[in-house]
């Protein structure tokens, strides 16, 4: 545990954000927010919120805790008068027993943005949380277009993607990826203290699917590499690769 790093629900005069909750069923495309607004979906009330780097002390139930972290996809300008980036890593809701992943977004650009901590997004590498993506290319290749990245792989071959950096587990249960156009069932998703194994954890990657999940719940207080690996022939492309 340790000390909040912001504190105060409904915002003050010197901070430059704010933070509400709103119904899971409510479409908030409808909605119009305020810069830096963040957005919970829940159906718990929240009597109070912490932004912090650590899991909040003795909060009640409802309570929303805001985990800020030293990278993020996501920054927001803290203070008006001072400039102090946060580095939102997703938000949780205390149910009473335990810290509970809630869907949140934030008001940037216009726009709702997802508060899901991408490691790969469409294209985007996502540098500041993994420090890029690295490759291994035996009889295939793999090819990073400007929205997926493809791996097509040779008979007899193995293709392997992974982060360059370790990337922080801290909070987080599963790992989320989206796929498509894989030809077997030859591919997974993996996570581990190696980019080339043995990994911690695995989720195949099933032919003619399109999203899978890995539970990485018991790597919480970890720091590992995340990839995907393919082999014995077959192709697949990937799109997404986020952190819940």
């Amino acid at each position: 545990m340790g000390e909040a790093f912001i504190t105060r629900r409904g915002g003050g005069a010197n901070l430059n954000f704010r933070v509400n909750d709103y119904p899971t069923d409510t479409d908030l495309d409808q909605i119009v927010g305020k810069v830096n607004e963040i957005a919970v979906l829940t159906d718990t009330e929240m009597p109070d919120w912490q932004i912090s780097f650590e899991e909040p002390e003795n909060p009640e139930e409802g309570f929303v805790w805001v985990k800020a972290g030293t990278s993020s996809k996501h920054q927001i300008e803290a203070l008006k008068k001072h400039s102090v980036l946060l580095n939102i890593q997703g938000v949780w809701q205390y149910d009473g027993e335990d810290w509970v992943r809630k869907k949140a977004f934030v008001w940037q650009n216009g726009e709702w943005n997802d508060l899901d901590v991408f490691v790969y997004d469409n294209g985007d590498q996502c540098t500041a949380l993994t420090g890029g993506w690295g490759k291994y290319e035996y009889y295939g290749a793999v090819t990073f277009y400007d929205d997926h990245v493809n791996m097509a792989l040779a008979p007899g071959g193995t293709l392997n993607i992974f982060t360059i950096g370790l990337v922080d587990f801290s909070g987080y249960t599963n790992l989320r990826i989206k796929y498509g156009n894989a030809t077997n069932n030859n591919a997974y998703v993996w996570v581990g203290p190696s980019q080339s194994g043995p990994y911690a954890a695995t989720a195949t990657l099933s032919s003619g699917g399109s999203e899978a999940t890995l539970d990485v719940s018991d790597y919480k207080d970890s720091e590992l590499y995340i990839g995907v690996r393919i082999g014995n022939n077959g192709s697949i492309d990937v799109y997404e690769i986020c952190l819940e």
